[in-house]
């Protein structure tokens, strides 16, 4: 019996065509090699510009982004100590209510036990 093949052959003509044409293009080509090296080295060097501008231009965003926030800061800092800390004394008494609201609140029955009456549904 005889192997398969697939699409080898197809690939093949296909790659060997390309080569044909690519070796046209290369005789039928105008210009010298040093023109043609020439404007790839410019074409070059405004890439690598453009580039370093945007890469320029980032930093400068970026830079301008750690003033706002080190202003802020500073304005919050400036802000907390106008109010004498009381953001910490608001902290705090939060925390005690809190603190007040999970105390169950229980009641002795008869038996002796004890039983959780702060859900009347229970």
């Amino acid at each position: 019996h005889t192997m398969t093949r697939g699409n080898q052959r197809e690939l093949a003509r296909a790659k060997n065509l390309k080569k044909k044409q690519q070796k046209e293009r290369q005789k039928n080509s105008t210009g010298n090699v040093l023109s043609k090296n020439l404007n790839d080295a410019n074409a070059l060097a405004d890439k690598i510009a453009k580039k370093k501008a945007a890469k320029e231009a980032e930093e400068k965003k970026k830079a301008e982004l750690e003033k706002k926030e080190a202003r802020r800061k500073r304005m919050e800092a400036a802000a907390a100590k106008a109010n004498g800390g009381s953001k910490e004394a608001e902290a705090d008494a939060k925390k005690k209510a809190k603190k007040k609201k999970k105390k169950k609140k229980e009641k002795t029955t008869s038996t002796g036990h004890t039983e959780d009456v702060s859900h009347p549904h229970k």
